[in-house]
């Protein structure tokens, strides 16, 4: 009687096959509930006493995405024990198949988007979220198309025609959108070889601006006027950008042109009374006041002095300063500049 009962066939299996599968099915459940617990509650206690929200990020993700797959896994195993006929164990077979890849394929590109927001966020010291969010785009396409194609061998499904068809259409795509798509690659020189950064002020030719936002395709600067400059990153990276970022002092130098009619012993007190008012001010350096040559109107001097700061409007403040200094001390010595008939030939004109 025992035996007859275990002999019962229903749906072309056995009731001791269908006992075989609840007996798998629920051992493999619990074996991964259990390891679960165990190892997933141990980690993310773990992590909260190192305090890294990286490892929890990396525990939460397992317990979300990874275990979905195994227990697909696991009725997988159990399913095996039963007997299925043709089509309806492929069916099957695929639809496992495609479970177990899709939770896998999710959970590997937010590890890896993670991974890497975390390692550029360590190693450029900051978060750039336009690049975090293309290369996490870039990643989770890659690790979608491996899924697939994984997915199609295994279901014996021919790419060959397909992935020939992708390639051409690749290629007049390319052709097509190669203006965007240098743009695009300058973006990324730009990111990973920073000639530049966001809140540098640079200058691009005559143009000159604090870098407001580097996009895939453009770069925003602001100028000291005001307006809005907009530069495509391939006209950036075939210039020659000059970055004020890590300048610490600006070399100053200008002229200064004097009459012919002031006398030798003025002309000698000039250097003195230059080099007094720089002196003067606050994070200068005085370098030199020479008399250098016989201009065909004036004699020329020619100042250079040192300002320890980036910002260029504080050097601007500091020059206006000095030529107010330098032309009240001329003033007080009768030191004259030089002028046309026209009118002055020259005050006070300054080369950076």
């Amino acid at each position: 009687m025992t035996q007859s009962f275990w002999q019962v066939t229903f749906l072309n299996n056995t009731v001791k096959q269908y006992v075989l599968f609840a007996i798998v099915l629920v051992a493999g459940m619990l074996t991964a509930l259990v390891l679960k617990h165990v190892f997933l509650k141990r980690g993310r206690k773990w992590a909260e006493r190192n305090a890294s929200p990286a490892k929890a990020n990396g525990i939460d993700l397992l317990e979300k995405y990874l275990m979905p797959a195994v227990y697909i896994f696991v009725f997988y195993i159990s399913v095996r024990v039963l007997t299925l006929n043709g089509i309806a164990s492929r069916v099957f077979r695929l639809i496992t198949l495609a479970g177990i890849i899709v939770f896998a394929a999710i959970f590997a590109s937010k590890l890896l988007v993670f991974l890497f927001a975390k390692y550029w966020e360590k190693k450029k010291n900051q978060e750039n979220e336009t690049l975090v969010r293309w290369v996490g785009m870039a990643i989770q396409t890659a690790v979608w198309v491996a899924a697939f194609l994984l997915f199609a061998d295994n279901a014996g499904i021919k790419l060959t025609s397909v992935i020939t068809g992708l390639g051409l259409g690749g290629i007049v795509l390319a052709f097509a959108a190669q203006e965007v798509l240098k743009d695009i690659f300058c973006y990324f020189s730009i990111v990973f070889d920073r000639p530049f950064e966001t809140g540098d002020f640079i200058s691009v030719e005559q143009y000159s601006g604090n870098v407001e936002h580097i996009g895939i395709k453009t770069t925003r600067l602001r100028s000291l006027s005001g307006e809005e400059l907009i530069f495509s990153n391939k006209d950036l990276t075939d210039s020659r950008v000059k970055n004020f970022r890590s300048l610490e002092a600006r070399r100053v130098l200008f002229e200064l042109n004097i009459s012919y009619e002031t006398s030798n012993e003025k002309l000698q007190m000039i250097p003195q009374l230059v080099q007094e008012v720089i002196d003067r001010q606050k994070d200068t350096r005085f370098e030199r006041a020479y008399f250098m040559r016989f201009g065909e109107y004036s004699l020329i001097y020619e100042v250079a002095y040192y300002v320890y700061s980036k910002d260029y409007e504080k050097y601007v403040e500091i020059q206006q300063v000095i030529n107010f200094g330098i032309k009240e001390s001329f003033e007080a010595q009768g030191i004259e500049f030089a002028y046309r008939e026209a009118g002055p030939w020259s005050s006070l004109s300054k080369k950076v």
